[in-house]
């Protein structure tokens, strides 16, 4: 009886329907929430002619399930979907310079993908960095993960994403794609070789290497330089960025052979979210085009920039500070309950005072 509006000329059936309905609600244009008064949110109601092929493959590597993970292991949902926008095929030849705990290189390998990753931390790929509360007496590590799906094993190297121009001598194109989430100094921040002078031949050996911060403006920069450098023409770089809401793409970081392919937003919280940004390698990295760079990364890192990325920083550390929570000018997403509170918050400070 609940649904004779819809006027079905038959049953409705829970299990095992023989014509399924489906009824979508829309939360990205409305900033109210299920349980808010005088919500109001786009419904979108109709009949399923067909299912995605993934819904087997989100389970199969949910990170709850999965030996190694750490405290910045990224979702494998959102691993999956970088991967899809990445246009990865079978025999792509990719690589993660931020390897971490190998969760975007599942996702690669998965669609047939030959991966490769680079991390700073010899600790996070000899499996010491597990965060997980499951027995530690498992062996756990980036190949247990990738054996327990059975996926071919990953190329690993402990390198330093800001001297690839020292460990990698090629000048052309090798990788079809760069895939990576870089550390932005949010939840952990980045580092990079402390020396400048290389390592002695007699001391390589034994040598352990010290490292110092590696500012965010740093690293998406260098991480241009890398896509430009070591893409195909037609390969593509997908990262990942944190953004607030009044983000525009002139805050991004460009580079002259780069052209942004898509950007695709992520909501986090009432005050930030993030963006993943695919690029596609257009023109050769000539010596002009380096140049060109070096003169902007220079202008940048110098703070005397008007560039839109030379400011994000400052605009997320606003975002996220203390009292970004009560900043109109950063809060642009928000429930009418998360409002009330703030107003029943306010008079009871008011109330205070007045009791006084």
């Amino acid at each position: 009886k609940y649904f004779d509006f819809l006027k079905f000329p038959g049953p409705v059936k829970v299990v095992n329907p023989d014509i399924e309905m489906i009824l979508l609600l829309d939360h990205s244009q409305s900033n109210s929430f299920i349980g808010d008064e005088d919500s109001k949110i786009p419904c979108y109601f109709g009949r399923v002619i067909g299912r995605g092929g993934m819904r087997s493959e989100i389970k199969k590597y949910d990170l709850k399930k999965r030996l190694y993970v750490g405290p910045t292991s990224l979702d494998h949902s959102l691993a999956l979907i970088m991967a899809n926008l990445s246009n990865i095929k079978q025999g792509s030849l990719v690589f993660d310079p931020f390897v971490g705990t190998g969760s975007i290189l599942i996702s690669l390998s998965h669609f047939g993908a030959i991966c490769t990753g680079f991390d700073i931390d010899s600790r996070v790929l000899h499996g010491e960095m597990y965060a997980g509360h499951g027995d530690r007496s498992i062996k756990r590590n980036i190949y247990e993960n990738f054996k327990s799906y059975n996926l071919p094993l990953p190329e690993l190297i402990r390198m330093d994403n800001h001297l690839l121009d020292r460990h990698m001598k090629s000048n052309e194109g090798i990788f079809d794609c760069i895939v990576t989430d870089p550390p932005y100094g949010i939840r952990a921040g980045a580092r990079k070789s402390g020396r400048k002078d290389p390592v002695q031949i007699e001391r390589r050996e034994d040598h352990i290497p010290t490292t110092q911060i590696y500012a965010v403006e740093e690293v998406m920069l260098d991480l241009l330089h890398s896509a430009a450098r070591f893409l195909v023409l037609g390969g593509r770089l997908s990262y990942l960025i944190p953004t607030t809401y009044d983000f525009s793409i002139d805050d991004l970081p460009t580079h002259p052979c780069l052209q942004i392919k898509y950007l695709c937003c992520q909501p986090l919280s009432s005050r930030h979210g993030r963006h993943c940004v695919v690029m596609e390698k257009l023109f050769p990295y000539t010596r002009e085009y380096e140049n060109q760079y070096n003169i902007y990364k220079n202008e940048i890192l110098s703070n005397n920039s008007d560039h839109g990325f030379a400011k994000l920083k400052g605009k997320l550390e606003l975002a996220l500070s203390v009292e970004g929570i009560y900043n109109d000018n950063v809060v642009k997403n928000i429930s009418n309950s998360a409002i009330k509170r703030r107003e029943a918050k306010e008079r009871r400070k008011e109330f205070k005072i007045e009791s006084m």
